[in-house]
């Protein structure tokens, strides 16, 4: 190979090396932000929005309709909200009965682990939804104490 097309060929490999670095540039900056979490709670006034946002443009309902829908779109909110919390409570309640009913099974060096997952579960339902766990204190005996 002669010095003109050595030249040639790096030439060719810097252009195409900067061809990618723009692509790819252009196509992450293009990458959307992941959408915020829509499962947290404390959300029934955003909830409450969404409603009377989406009935007003599909509706296309008058400001005297809006007026008296806004207290009914507060309350279905509401409701939405508490069904939400209520069913948290139900899985973390399930969740924690069957650790709870898991103990008699379980081997000392087990009861650790199980207090591990506990917590990491009580703190992915606090990061998620944010729902304090309430059976992230299942009541596990001591270390040592259990006997099979």
């Amino acid at each position: 190979m002669n010095t003109s097309s050595r030249t040639k060929a790096v030439l060719y490999m810097i252009v195409l090396f900067a061809a990618g670095t723009i692509f790819g540039a252009m196509t992450f900056r293009r990458t959307p932000p992941p959408p915020p979490q829509p499962l947290k709670l404390g959300r029934a006034s955003e909830i409450s929005a969404r409603i009377r946002d989406k009935l007003t443009a599909k509706l296309k309902l008058t400001p005297e309709q809006l007026t008296k829908a806004d207290p009914l779109f507060q309350q279905a909110g509401q409701k939405i909200e508490d069904a939400h919390a209520q069913c948290l409570t139900k899985i973390d309640h399930a969740l924690g009965d069957l650790h709870q009913s898991m103990l008699p099974f379980l081997t000392d060096s087990q009861i650790p682990c199980l207090r591990q997952i506990e917590a990491a579960r009580a703190d992915s339902m606090l990061q998620k939804y944010g729902y304090h766990a309430a059976s992230n204190t299942v009541a596990l005996p001591p270390a040592g104490t259990l006997t099979h």
